[in-house]
């Protein structure tokens, strides 16, 4: 399939959806749920991604390919490691890191959707990414994806 100006914009639209889910599958209070709930949404969104530009699938492949890039930003692990010791704080630690956790989770998906449109758009496949290659597009794309959240959702501050 030829890639056209249409596509790119179902394939924005994808990427917009499932960061909306993972902006809710961040509230979950539970890190390993939570955890679990943004990747399932992730591995969704590529998969998506993936039959929009006709791509084989395989969620195996996916699921290294997102630990790969998300094992890129220090940010990431920052964020993992502050938002549950935030938790321990009285009546504003848990919401603050809940919030911190969910915003996050968005401009991670954010940031993974980018990088397999990209990807895809250059006539990529799963099998032929280079996680390496895409760390720098990632940090990037982390960022616009924070600066996404703040001026698209409720006034929510990444």
């Amino acid at each position: 399939m030829k890639n056209t100006e249409d596509q790119t914009k179902k394939a924005e639209k994808i990427v917009k959806n499932h960061m909306l889910g993972t902006l809710a599958g961040g509230l979950i209070p539970f890190r390993i749920f939570s955890a679990a709930a943004v990747a399932g949404i992730q591995i969704k969104m590529i998969h998506s991604l993936s039959r929009l530009y006709e791509v084989e699938f395989s969620q195996n492949r996916c699921k290294s390919l997102i630990a790969a890039l998300a094992g890129a930003g220090t940010s990431f692990s920052f964020t993992q490691n502050l938002a549950p010791l935030l938790k321990i704080i009285p009546v504003i630690g848990p919401a603050t890191g809940m919030i911190t956790m969910s915003v996050f989770s968005a401009a991670s998906t954010f940031a993974v959707g980018k990088v397999f449109i990209l990807h895809f758009e250059s006539g990529g496949t799963l099998l032929a990414f280079d996680a390496e290659k895409m760390r720098e597009y990632y940090t990037k794309a982390l960022k616009s994806g924070k600066e996404e959240i703040r001026k698209s959702y409720i006034g929510v501050k990444p």
